[in-house]
């Protein structure tokens, strides 16, 4: 696969190694005291165990522990089954000199009482050298996935496939207040050959090659809130559809808010275009967004509200991708102790665009009208128990 960018170099102009000794230079300079404290923490000196240039922090997960009313997702007749979801997860540094490496990993077993087929395990890592310097962190490292959980809110049923890649970039301190992070990812998704869903195959319409270059500033506004502007450049190719080949640009401005904050959580709202190669295909321009915001009441009450609004890939032949906007919503109430009962519900829009004639329907730069839109409710509660600060069982029954 040909770069995601190409850099040329115009050997008429002289290199000046001055100028470039005096940028390696002021990087490696110190902050000023003020960007030395606040935001800047020891995540090695804050984990739970240390052992020499090892540190860990470990935790056991029970994401779900219940009874699913409808498993299969299905309209008609469907079928309830007892479930759990369990497993160990840690985050971990390892010291090398003023280098490290950091990690994490996820294990996480599904279980299924009657339907033994939707049981499956799923593994999630990352591992990446960092080399934190006075203004600069460069850092290089790899990142996989092997899951059986469904592939999106559309494929109702649960498919195996793999996901792994490489990455790098460097982090850069500008100020005390203010930081931009340049990065580049590589990433593979593979579905198991004998995945099939509606009659389709998943991996000959779903397999691709995804290549992103990103970059990330942030200033801090105050000590609980950062703003972020997001922008990435990315093209993504199918391994046995190549008329699915599309490339993409996305700026998403936003803000993060400290959990400390009256209302804590990120909010993103920005542009995304998407051109298809293939002419048949019609292209996309138009808003998209992710926003988690969280808000406690009194100490004993918790709302939280989420919005998503961005493109997948379908596993429709006719209908190559569709725009998901998504609205979620959840309280939580603490009544006693350690107990406490949650209420949750959202709603997903699934507009798909057609392949063929759609293309010829609207006029080029204007957003294309939906050619069929599918909607996704969901709802749930529960009752869980927190045995500590980090700990909390939810019991629940979904719908």
């Amino acid at each position: 696969m040909p770069p995601l960018f190409t850099l040329n170099h115009d050997k008429s102009a002289p290199v000046r190694p001055v100028t470039f000794f005096a940028l390696v230079a002021l990087l490696l300079l110190p902050l000023p005291a003020a960007a030395q404290g606040g935001s800047d923490r020891d995540p090695f000196a804050e984990a739970r165990f240390r052992f020499g240039p090892l540190a860990l922090n470990p935790t056991l997960s029970i994401s779900t522990l219940g009874v699913d009313t409808n498993v299969l997702n299905e309209w008609e007749d469907p079928k309830q089954d007892f479930t759990f979801a369990a497993g160990p997860q840690t985050e971990a540094w390892f010291r090398l000199g003023r280098a490290r490496l950091h990690g994490h990993g996820t294990l996480e077993y599904l279980y299924f009482h009657e339907l033994a087929s939707q049981r499956g395990l799923t593994a999630k890592g990352d591992v990446a050298f960092e080399l934190p310097l006075a203004r600069i962190m460069p850092y290089v490292g790899i990142s996989g996935a092997d899951t059986n959980a469904r592939p999106g809110y559309e494929i109702d049923a649960r498919a195996r496939y793999k996901e792994g890649g490489f990455f790098g970039g460097f982090e850069l301190r500008l100020t005390p207040k203010t930081a931009l992070d340049l990065s580049v990812r590589r990433i593979k998704t593979r579905f198991a050959g004998n995945e099939v869903f509606m009659g389709t195959i998943l991996s000959e319409v779903l397999d691709r090659d995804t290549e992103t270059a990103k970059a990330t500033f942030r200033y801090e506004l105050t000590p609980l809130t950062t703003l972020v502007v997001d922008a990435d450049a990315s093209k993504e190719r199918f391994v046995s559809s190549p008329e699915r080949d599309a490339n993409s640009i996305r700026v998403m401005p936003g803000f993060d808010f400290d959990t400390f904050a009256l209302i804590s959580g990120t909010a993103r709202l920005g542009v995304r275009r998407l051109d298809m190669r293939d002419p048949t295909i019609p292209d996309f321009s138009g808003l998209v967004g992710q926003l988690k915001l969280g808000y406690t009441l009194l100490g004993d009450t918790r709302f939280e509200v989420g919005f998503f609004r961005d493109i997948e890939y379908s596993f429709e032949i006719t209908q190559p991708y569709y725009v998901r906007t998504g609205y979620e919503g959840s309280i939580t109430r603490r009544i006693v102790g350690g107990w406490d009962i949650v209420a949750r519900g959202g709603l997903q829009g699934l507009a798909y665009r057609n392949r063929g004639g759609s293309s010829l329907a609207f006029v080029p730069g204007e957003y294309p009208p939906a050619d069929r839109v599918d909607n996704v409710q969901t709802y749930g509660g529960g009752i869980g128990y927190r045995f500590s600060s980090g700990t909390r069982v939810w019991p629940r029954r979904l719908g």
